[in-house]
């Protein structure tokens, strides 16, 4: 009596019976709840939603169970005052909180809202899964309606912020045989209790197998697999026997030959309780489970199997003996969880501790197959981990309930301290390995673009190399690789990216998303949005410790001088990329986005000093001729190399010059427009001009709206580096105000005899 008076004053008290926070590696602590099942282990809280180190949840088998940000959320199932209930452990405070119980009777408001009214009412063995959203899901389950395990097909989301629930379809009544393959019913899965769910990265719910009880034959099993999609709200059969009861205790399925063989026509027989786990890729695996109902005699299967989501194909990776040193043999309600290896890893009724490892079941911890024996609490210290403590022999359903490193258990039927068996209601947990942390260095490696070159300029191509320097694998990175936001010269096709490994040799990966920034780049380019994009998101499976991968993208251009005037940078060389990955326990990681800076080389190219909003005019008396100066550097000589000509032989410059009615060009001729650029001759710098060799106009809009069109023809010295106009006034008053500029460039001819194709400089 000592010892269980200590250990129940522990539960109540922070503080009495001292605690350490030691964590060692594959060793059991307990934490909280109730350990001696001889007595009744009913709900005890003293405020609604409120943290306590008194509040325990009564014990229980079966309930739904899940995890999120640190607190495990749990509803229902068989037990002392369980069934409707719903309470969250938070891990960080080692505390329980009852968070509500709104009845056995289960409330349907409308489908799809949620309500604070609605919740399923009495509920247990039904398939539990949490969403990315933080949404607890339920399907199924069973009550006691028909004095047995009655099965539901209920479908219902519980918000863990709200505390509200909402139902999202399924019978308002027990027993249904569901929809399949019936004209104008869209499918959906027939009643059941003791399945399975989870969801996938793309925010799918699966639910597997099960049974089914109509209240005259013995519980049926189930061998089908649904996916619900959350977005359409439609389920689909992907695998199994759809719907169909099999006849417990007897062969059923499609079972290969021998173990390996996958095929898309294998399936497994139909079952419930059973062992499962959704691994890196997505893959289903199964372990055991009853062939019916225990209850009814239902027996234990040992088998396991893994099913492709994406390919939907099952493989039978064993068939076990009997329970022994070397084989789990046939096993149900195992404790399952993915481990820190990214293997399977279950622990059974009897306290052994297995993992799957290059294709069979490996004994991590053995004891003998009928071991039934009680908890076992050194000094009675909870949340102290060592190598001698055990929870109970016990059957469970809390799966998957896991940090980066514990793995937690709570409920089922089994042993405490006491000896005495029945529903349990301690909450455990076993330390994991530590997780070896990946580290990514992604640097831009190659990028071939030549500064000095013209346009139209081709193609160029860049390279990043990723290495993993960590200690532990890089799962699923996603590298993003793109070129600027106001890029609308350069685009990049899916055939022409590759990722290789250090010898060159190619490396699997898929392309998960692109993008098409500017669409621009379809009427200055010519590019096909179709078969062009400005970037593309990049999947690769994994990056092994030391290993180190090229990623290299040829990029296409079309012209040469387009400028972003806030961060001086050519937007058609201006790229970059970043990447996500995560860690086997699927911890994201990121490393932010480097980018190239070639492109500052590139000076020349550019005209920076429009600043003006009215240009400089020149009245001489007399003649009412006006001097209009636009320019790229000071006024004058030039100081600097940033607007010298160089050797550019499809360079051209167009000016669309806007006048007053009032104001026209002084001669009306070629002449009236000229064009200056610079050459440097060693330590000199000479000026030069150029008369506009066309000026067109458009005679479809009014004389004061007139733009002249005005052309410099191919030269190798330009660019133009400031444009002379000269004007005259009708009158003795000028409407200065009126005249607008706007000066084009551009390094490829093709473009300059087209209306589109220019970039504006300034007006």
């Amino acid at each position: 009596m000592k010892f269980q008076k200590c250990v129940y004053s522990v539960l109540l008290v922070y503080g009495m019976c001292s605690f350490h926070s030691a964590f060692s590696q594959n060793q059991w602590s307990f934490l909280r709840g109730y350990l001696d099942l001889s007595i009744p282990n009913v709900n005890k809280y003293n405020a609604v939603d409120s943290l306590n180190a008194e509040n325990l949840p009564s014990s229980r088998e079966h309930c739904g169970s899940v995890i999120l940000n640190d607190k495990i959320w749990i509803f229902g199932g068989d037990g002392n005052s369980a069934g409707s209930d719903v309470w969250y452990y938070d891990i960080k405070r080692k505390a329980w909180a009852f968070v509500s119980d709104r009845g056995s009777n289960a409330a349907y408001t409308n489908k799809f809202v949620e309500n604070p009214v609605a919740h399923p009412g009495d509920r247990s063995r039904m398939a539990s899964a949490i969403d990315q959203q933080g949404y607890l899901w339920i399907f199924g389950g069973e009550t006691k309606d028909l004095g047995f395990h009655t099965g539901w097909n209920d479908l219902w989301k519980f918000n863990t912020a709200t505390k509200n629930w909402t139902w999202m379809g399924g019978s308002t009544s027990h027993s249904s045989s569901g929809s399949y393959n019936v004209a104008g019913t869209a499918d959906w899965p027939r009643a059941r209790y003791r399945a399975r769910g989870w969801f996938d990265k793309a925010g799918n719910y699966w639910v597997f197998g099960g049974l089914y009880y109509d209240g005259v034959n013995p519980p049926y099993p189930l061998n089908d697999m649904w996916k619900y999609n959350v977005t359409t709200a439609i389920w689909t059969c992907e695998t199994g026997d759809c719907n169909q009861l099999l006849p417990p205790n007897t062969p059923s399925g499609n079972y290969p030959s021998t173990v390996g063989q996958t095929s898309t026509a294998y399936k497994p027989r139909g079952r419930g309780d059973y062992g499962y786990w959704i691994d890196r890729d997505e893959n289903f695996w199964l372990y055991g489970g009853y062939n019916g109902e225990v209850h009814a005699g239902g027996i234990s299967m040992w088998d396991t199997w893994k099913y492709n989501t994406k390919n939907r194909d099952w493989t039978l990776l064993t068939l076990e003996d009997a329970p022994s040193a070397v084989s789990p043999g046939w096993q149900s309600e195992p404790l399952c969880w993915l481990g820190n290896d990214g293997l399977p890893w279950m622990k059974l009724v009897n306290r052994s501790i297995w993992k799957f490892k290059n294709g069979h079941w490996e004994n991590l911890r053995f004891e003998a197959p009928n071991t039934w024996e009680p908890a076992i609490l050194l000094n009675n210290q909870p949340f102290v981990s060592n190598s001698t403590n055990q929870p109970g022999s016990q059957f469970t359903t809390f799966n998957h309930i896991k940090t980066d490193s514990a793995v937690y258990l709570f409920n089922g039927y089994g042993l405490g301290t006491s000896n005495f068996p029945s529903y349990t209601g301690g909450l455990w947990r076993y330390s994991l390995e530590i997780v070896p942390d990946p580290k990514l260095e992604m640097a831009i490696s190659k990028d071939d673009f030549v500064p000095s070159g013209a346009s139209p300029y081709g193609t160029s191509k860049r390279e990043v190399t990723l290495k993993n320097t960590g200690y532990g694998i890089a799962y699923n990175l996603k590298l993003s690789l793109g070129l600027s936001l106001e890029n609308s010269l350069s685009a990049m096709q899916a055939s022409n990216l590759k990722v290789l490994d250090e010898a060159n040799a190619p490396v699997p990966f898929d392309i998960t998303s692109v993008s098409f920034k500017d669409p621009n780049n379809v009427m200055t380019c010519g590019f096909d949005s179709v078969i062009y994009k400005s970037g593309f998101v990049l999947h690769i499976p994994k990056i092994a410790i030391g290993e180190t991968l090229k990623i290299s993208a040829l990029v296409n251009h079309c012209m040469a001088n387009q400028d972003l005037s806030t961060n001086q940078r050519y937007t058609w060389n201006y790229w970059g990329a970043k990447a996500t990955f995560q860690d086997l326990n699927g911890k994201e990681y990121l490393i932010p986005q480097i980018n190239t800076d070639a492109s500052k080389t590139l000076d020349s190219y550019r005209w920076t000093a429009y600043k003006a909003a009215i240009p400089t005019l020149e009245n001489t008396a007399g003649s009412k001729l006006f001097n209009i100066e636009l320019g790229s550097g000071a006024v004058g000589s030039p100081t600097n190399s940033q607007d010298l000509g160089e050797s550019f032989s499809k360079a051209q410059a167009r000016l669309d010059l806007t006048l007053p009615q009032n104001i026209n060009l002084a001669t009306g001729s070629l002449s009236d427009i000229s064009g200056e650029y610079a050459v440097q001759t060693g330590g000199t710098i000479q000026l030069f001009t150029v008369n506009a060799s066309v000026i067109q106009m458009d005679l479809t809009k009014p004389l004061n709206a007139q733009p002249f069109i005005v052309k410099f023809p191919n030269s190798r010295y330009l660019p133009i580096r400031r444009i002379f106009v000269k004007l005259r006034a009708n009158s003795g008053i000028e409407n200065i105000t009126g005249i607008k500029a706007e000066i084009r460039t551009t390094f490829n001819s093709s473009f300059a005899n087209m209306n589109y194709g220019w970039r504006t400089a300034s007006q």
